[in-house]
């Protein structure tokens, strides 16, 4: 283990330290966007590939995101857990090697099958391993001040607007296995880039961002007993299901008010790309306000939105909305890990994350099949955008619960006689 942990001297300071931060942001962000990018990026090109190949459904080939995005889910509490133990250099140097084979496996997938065997069984656990998770935790290590910019800043999907059109592309000139070599050789590059990961000491005598709450390690109990941690924890899977809902049924709404596919296909488009400055504006807000502040207006700003989505406008106006949208689904991934650095200290981040992740499950992959539902049942969407709006509001309410900065509540102390 020594051999895959680095650490700096606790005295480091001044212009190292600061380009060491730098440092961290750059590759949290690379990290990040090459877990999740790189997967969710190409995944919409292949599903066409993957039915044309294999003979398979478009139910059976959606089933392989449905798969990534489950086990990445049910893979992080104990992946939180260990990056409390575990050098975040070793973790995800691992990650970016899985996903890596994964992809190398794929070339040899022969049926539907095995497809969707290697999307849950090595690329989702890769991705927590190497994604939001492991990321958010490096950066929460070394950024104290604008911690939820530089959070911002490594959340901003770069990978994820730049590989559909070029995936398509490899896929329509070279083929599928050509593709899987292309996104086997940057997973590889991504280890490469994650052996420069430098964790900080853990011992440096520091207090979180809200200076009352010592770098003290709960115990998962401890985590779950805590009201504000299911307060935060439903609240983002609220709004995050909101984005996976959007993200399957924006076009097919469009579709509903009679706008051309190509054309609805770039309220798709816009709302990918405004989770780049969404991700920016909201670390911001969090460093500016606070995070538990800067979640009430996503929130609030999500169900006015949504509120506004119900009416049959057109191409012009849902544009704008998918704009508005975007920018608060991604940013509430930066405010999450903001959050949970304040409330419960940045020694805790991974830990409380990673458990984060099974309450967030029901809401994330509950949305898209519900809204489809109440689609078939009702004919149309209102029904489903109500009830997002609705929960949208039961997500702010909880926000408004929680501590604000300065007035952190102070964690119950963790005898260090058991570990959980």
């Amino acid at each position: 283990m020594a051999a895959l942990s680095k650490t700096v001297p606790v005295e480091t300071g001044g212009a190292a330290l600061a380009a060491l931060r730098r440092r961290a942001v750059i590759l949290a962000a690379i990290a990040q966007n090459c877990a999740l990018g790189l997967t969710f990026g190409s995944i919409g090109p292949l599903l066409p590939a993957f039915q044309s190949e294999f003979g398979a459904s478009r139910g059976q080939a959606s089933l392989a995101a449905g798969l990534f995005v489950l086990t990445m889910s049910l893979a992080s509490p104990g992946i939180g857990r260990l990056l409390t133990r575990v050098p975040v250099r070793a973790i995800m140097m691992a990650g970016a090697a899985l996903s890596a084979l994964g992809y190398a496996l794929l070339i040899f997938a022969n049926d539907i099958g095995s497809v969707l065997l290697v999307y849950g069984v090595v690329l989702g656990p890769a991705a927590c391993m190497l994604g939001v998770l492991p990321a958010s935790t490096h950066v929460s290590q070394w950024v104290d001040e604008g911690r939820g910019k530089a959070l911002g800043l490594v959340n901003m999907p770069i990978l994820l607007c730049i590989m559909p059109p070029v995936s398509a592309l490899i896929l329509t000139r070279y083929g599928m296995d050509t593709l899987f070599v292309v996104i086997a050789c940057l997973f590889f590059l991504c280890m490469v880039a994650t052996s420069r990961v430098i964790d900080r000491p853990k011992d440096d005598g520091r207090t979180d961002s809200a200076g009352n709450i010592p770098e003290t390690l709960l115990s998962t109990r401890q985590i779950l007993a805590q009201p504000d941690f299911w307060r935060l924890s439903i609240g983002v899977g609220i709004i995050a299901g909101g984005g996976t809902m959007i993200t399957a049924h924006l076009v097919p709404l469009a579709g509903d008010r009679e706008i051309p596919v190509m054309t609805a296909s770039w309220l798709l488009s816009a709302y990918a790309g405004a989770g780049l400055a969404g991700a920016l504006l909201f670390g911001w807000l969090a460093d500016r306000l606070g995070s538990s502040v800067a979640l009430v207006i996503a929130a609030l700003v999500q169900a006015i939105a949504w509120v506004l989505l119900i009416f049959p406008f057109g191409f012009g106006a849902l544009l704008a909305l998918a704009i508005v949208i975007g920018m608060g689904g991604t940013g509430i991934l930066a405010l999450h890990a903001a959050a949970i650095g304040e409330i419960f200290g940045r020694a805790n981040v991974a830990a409380v994350f990673g458990a984060s992740y099974l309450p967030k499950l029901l809401f994330i992959f509950g949305a898209p099949p519900l809204a489809g539902i109440l689609h078939d049942l009702t004919g149309s969407y209102r029904a489903a955008l109500l009830l997002h709006v609705i929960m949208f509001f039961i997500a702010l309410a909880g926000f408004l619960l929680l501590p604000r900065r300065g007035h952190v509540r102070t964690m119950p102390p963790k005898t260090h006689s058991r570990r959980n």
